[in-house]
């Protein structure tokens, strides 16, 4: 936070104004000395002034600093928690790329986001694990790029935006990414961000499920 600004202040003179008499005794007499000037009250006001403005100013520096850095602490606090809640969903390299994490008004979800992975959501429901497994493996513009018995990794296009997920079946916990099918490649983005090693076949019930709708 950018500091307080200083009060400007005037120059003020620090002469005094000073009236002197000349006694004309005789032509031989010099005038008497002019007494020397001292500092005004104006002066000493204005540098009290200064001092308080510069005090202040310093006080509310340190009070932003302490609270970003309590903010600060506080998103590492809930990152953590992403990462040990949801450590099946990715690698440990998607989550230390993360810098910030919100719990949402949805219970056991979280907005995260990173410089390099970008916006993830993560969800933990089994309810919702079950349906979006049904999603990526039952519609037609559904495509599974990695499933286990523990694991389902695909996408599924909504317009021209690829929401890419990995489903923990075991756990019921999501994870889930939403990106611009023409600006990023879905399968190349889940490789990227290390959600599957490798492209694996659809089991023969995927392929049944899928001819049947």
């Amino acid at each position: 936070m950018p500091s307080l600004p200083l009060t400007r202040l005037a120059c003020i003179p620090a002469a005094l104004a000073l009236s002197v008499t000349l006694v004309a005794c005789s032509s031989n007499e010099e005038p008497a000395p002019e007494p020397t000037p001292s500092s005004t009250p104006e002066t000493t006001t204005a540098t009290s002034s200064t001092e308080e403005t510069t005090t202040e100013s310093s006080e509310s520096e340190t009070t932003e600093t302490s609270t970003s850095s309590k903010r600060r602490r506080g998103d590492e606090k809930v990152v953590d928690d992403v990462r040990e809640k949801f450590a099946s969903l990715a690698p440990e390299s998607l989550f230390d790329d993360l810098e910030s994490c919100v719990e949402t008004s949805l219970k056991g979800s979280y907005d995260c986001s990173g410089p390099t992975v970008g916006q993830l959501q993560f969800f933990a429901s089994k309810s919702m694990a079950e349906d979006t497994a049904e999603v990526l493996t039952g519609l037609s513009s559904s495509r599974v790029v990695e499933e286990t018995d523990e694991k389902l990794v695909g996408w599924s296009m909504l317009g021209k935006t690829a929401v890419i997920t990995v489903v923990d079946k075991q756990e019921g916990k999501v994870l889930q990414q939403m990106v611009a099918s023409d600006v990023d490649d879905p399968e190349q983005r889940i490789f990227m961000l290390g959600l599957a090693d490798s492209y694996s076949e659809p089991t023969a019930e995927t392929t049944t499920s899928q001819q049947r709708k």
